[in-house]
């Protein structure tokens, strides 16, 4: 489990977003990016859906991710782009922002 944020007051909340056709695999794919990243994972929610126009199964996921202080951003932010785009995804990442309380 990750230590909290306020014991790792160098690291950096980024929010990754993905949509793609789904295929079974593609949530294990992208866990394995951020690992092979040094990239912990600190929250995941996904769900599929039928595209209305197509029939097929979509998948939405946003992955709450902390980047290690001392990270390239911009660096790891094209390698994350690459890889999506090689799997035919639909992504992007940014910093974590906090949300305003309805």
């Amino acid at each position: 489990r990750s230590a909290t944020l306020e014991s790792r007051p160098e690291a950096l909340p980024y929010v990754a977003y993905v949509s793609s056709a789904y295929r079974p695999d593609i949530i294990n794919e992208l866990c394995q990016f951020f690992i092979d990243h040094n990239v912990e994972l600190e929250n995941l929610i996904c769900d599929t859906y039928q595209a209305p126009q197509t029939g097929g199964t979509m998948l939405n996921a946003t992955f709450t991710v902390t980047l290690p202080a001392g990270t390239q951003i911009s660096w790891l932010r094209d390698q994350f782009l690459d890889f999506a785009d090689a799997l035919n995804l639909d992504a992007l990442i940014e910093p974590w922002r906090p949300q305003a309380p309805m």
